[in-house]
């Protein structure tokens, strides 16, 4: 049995024991349980993952509404462009051009329409193609292309008509194939359809090669929308590119 000074001596052993313990866990705390440790890094990193998910889809939005809104835009700017062709057919088709050739001596003279322009095609036509229209044919209105008018030692410019009717339009394209030629008080008459500003501007690059073979006294005929073909010794030559017809033209002897 121990004696009361060992007993003494044991108390003070485990005092000092659960002292020294106390005070290495405050120098290091015990940790938490490695679940909670797991868990809260499993947390923060799906909170990452969403905001970067998100970020990823509101840029990706974005990119789809800007595509969109230029699929639209262009979507308008077609849509305009069919619109203007489609009234720009229908004015044609009912539209005639009285066009001059490439000197001063012929189409219609500056003027010999007086102030009555539409009259004056209403009574020229049937005695310059020889067809008969009973009441003269229908004209909603006719005027002189809108370009400055030029002095006198230019080509006229050219008389434009615009017919009520298609079929009076297409009578007077067949009078004036079968006739060929159009002659009027002295002057060369030539019709065709009134073409839309994007074939005219294509046909006019053709203007240098028609002068040169008129200079050379070559045959040649302007096809629709653009297609010039010369009538050579040693056949038919094609161009749709003006810059390669005169190009050839310039180096026939």
């Amino acid at each position: 049995m121990p004696s009361h000074q060992q007993k003494l001596t044991l108390r003070r052993q485990e005092g000092a024991s659960k002292e020294t313990t106390a005070k290495a866990n405050d120098v290091h705390p015990p940790s938490p349980p490695m679940s909670d440790t797991i868990q809260t890094a499993t947390t923060e990193q799906m909170a990452k993952d969403i905001a970067s998910i998100y970020v990823l889809l509101k840029e990706t939005s974005e990119t789809q509404e800007s595509k969109l809104n230029a699929i639209q835009t262009a979507t308008r700017a077609v849509e305009a462009k069919l619109a203007d062709m489609v009234t720009r057919i229908s004015n044609a088709e009912s539209r005639l051009d009285f066009l001059e050739d490439t000197t001063s001596n012929t189409g219609f003279p500056e003027g010999c329409e007086g102030s009555d322009a539409l009259a004056f095609v209403r009574n020229t036509i049937p005695q310059l193609l020889k067809v008969d229209f009973p009441g003269g044919p229908e004209i909603d209105r006719t005027h002189r292309s809108l370009v400055r008018r030029k002095p006198d030692v230019h080509p006229p410019r050219v008389i434009i008509a615009r017919f009520l009717r298609f079929q009076n339009r297409e009578r007077i394209m067949e009078a004036a194939r079968r006739l060929g030629q159009l002659n009027w008080n002295g002057h060369r008459i030539m019709i065709f359809p009134d073409y839309s500003k994007l074939v005219t501007d294509k046909r006019a690059a053709f203007n240098p090669c028609k002068r040169l073979l008129h200079e050379r006294k070559i045959k040649f005929s302007l096809l629709f929308p653009a297609v010039l073909v010369l009538k050579m010794t040693e056949g038919r030559r094609e161009f749709t590119d003006p810059k390669k017809a005169q190009d050839y033209i310039l180096s026939l002897p």
